[in-house]
């Protein structure tokens, strides 16, 4: 069996070319079928020539085929392309899983789940999307189609499930020896610090996107281009009303609208509801994005850009997995960075708006749900959108960073807080499923 792919990072060259997790991958360069290894290893003596790669998901008639040019990231030790591996919806053994008694990342809803979960359960069904409602209504997982002749479920539509259930309590059904258990999983919650941060340039735009249909322009270092920058994003609610999520806002609600704050890390989501809401008869809803475009002559210039909603991708698995990687809106097709400067903040949380963070320590509870104090992390001007993704988990305890405010250096202990209006889909479970790779037997790395 090829290898799937199960996430991308969003500043990588799998992104950019479109690459759908989910997929098979057929070919990597001279390499048909490759697992994992062969990926891997095919790509990093690529010496960063252009390679082929062929790829198909379950659905799609015909195989994809393009060219992709592996890239030498930050921080990395060699070519990579920017996907990792898919997971199984087995649970690793109890050896694997030391120190914990039960999987479950500490304090998450995964942990306190009743009853519950055990080392080598295998998850075979879930609560029913289309009845959240009623969260002990269970519909089986199918076979997983990637692995013909196997009794293995797929992965990729639990992963969708959660996704659509984000926000409801769940029953999770496990096969355990010859019997079965209906496991209840509460909800989980994104993670605030009481800050919000400055919108970045955009970096990357995916092949084909309503983004690159509407000629958003990502930032390119090798052509000295700055990316667009996103001032305004615009949408139309169902009644007519028009909301516009701007830095600082000035609009109150009324007959006509309002204006809210553009806060980039809340954004995808933000955006995802609104679709929900507003999405009927088959018709796309637009996003209008009034952007600060930088022109080939060194000057400026605002421009409006109307990107249709492309729901079809609301499933893609992708991630800022490094310190340089931009957050994504995946129906759009674009991802920006995010600058560490502060806009505003609670001023309980001791920030301030113009605060610079320099450095970041985020400290965890360990399995005995004692605080483990992190290693301080050092942080460029536009690196808050990876930073901020690693502190979405229940086992973070505090996040204490160094601020530059005016000139003065600043050490600020934050508390994440349950934002109770924006769920989120993992709940604990992801570090306790076992990998699905195969290879034979020469350790490799998960991400490649």
């Amino acid at each position: 069996m090829a290898m799937v792919v199960s996430e991308l990072d969003t500043s990588s060259a799998a992104y950019q070319k479109a690459v759908p997790t989910g997929a098979v991958i057929d070919q990597i360069g001279n390499t048909n079928d490759p697992y994992f290894e062969d990926l891997k290893f095919a790509v990093m003596f690529s010496s960063g020539e252009p390679m082929k790669l062929v790829y198909h998901r379950p659905e799609d008639h015909d195989k994809t085929e393009t060219t992709i040019e592996p890239r030498m990231e930050p921080g990395a030790k060699g070519y990579m392309i920017g996907i990792s591996p898919a997971r199984s919806l087995k649970f690793i053994d109890q050896r694997s899983g030391r120190p914990y008694e039960y999987p479950g990342m500490p304090l998450s809803p995964a942990a306190n789940a009743q009853p519950k979960f055990a080392f080598d359960d295998q998850i075979i069904g879930t609560t029913d999307p289309a009845t959240p409602e009623n969260p002990k209504n269970i519909k089986e997982l199918p076979l997983d189609p990637r692995k013909p002749n196997s009794d293995q479920r797929d992965y990729f539509e639990f992963m969708r499930r959660m996704r659509d259930l984000a926000g409801h309590v769940v029953y999770i059904r496990v096969q355990r020896g010859d019997k079965t258990e209906d496991i209840r999983v509460e909800r989980a919650y994104h993670r605030t610090l009481g800050a919000r941060m400055k919108i970045g340039p955009v970096t990357a735009v995916r092949e084909g996107s309503p983004g690159d249909k509407a000629g958003v322009t990502p930032l390119d270092d090798s052509r000295s281009r700055k990316g667009d920058i996103i001032e305004t994003v615009e949408v139309r609610e169902a009644d007519g009303r028009v909301v516009r999520y701007v830095e600082k806002p000035n609009w109150v609600l009324g007959l006509i609208g309002q204006e809210l704050p553009l806060d980039p890390v809340k954004l995808p989501h933000q955006l995802r509801a609104w679709a929900k809401r507003v999405s009927k008869d088959g018709k796309k809803p637009e996003v209008l994005l009034r952007v600060n475009h930088h022109r080939a002559e060194g000057n400026k210039q605002s421009k409006t850009l109307t990107l249709t909603w492309d729901d079809g991708w609301r499933y893609n698995r992708e991630f800022p997995l490094y310190p340089h990687s931009p957050l994504s809106i995946a129906e759009l097709g674009i991802a920006y960075r995010i600058q560490t400067e502060v806009v505003d903040a609670d001023p309980a949380v001791g920030l301030q708006p113009g605060d610079i963070i320099k450095k970041m320590r985020i400290d965890r509870y360990d399995q005995e749900e004692k605080i483990e104090e992190g290693r301080d992390a050092n942080l460029a001007e536009d690196q808050w959108a990876h930073a901020f993704w690693r502190t979405q988990d229940s086992t973070v305890a505090r996040v204490v960073v160094e601020v530059d405010r005016n000139g003065t250096t600043k050490s600020v202990t934050l508390k994440p807080n349950k934002a109770l209006d924006w769920p989120q889909e993992e709940r604990g479970l992801q570090p306790f499923l076992a990998n699905d790779i195969r290879t034979s037997g020469r350790r490799t790395s998960w991400r490649q």
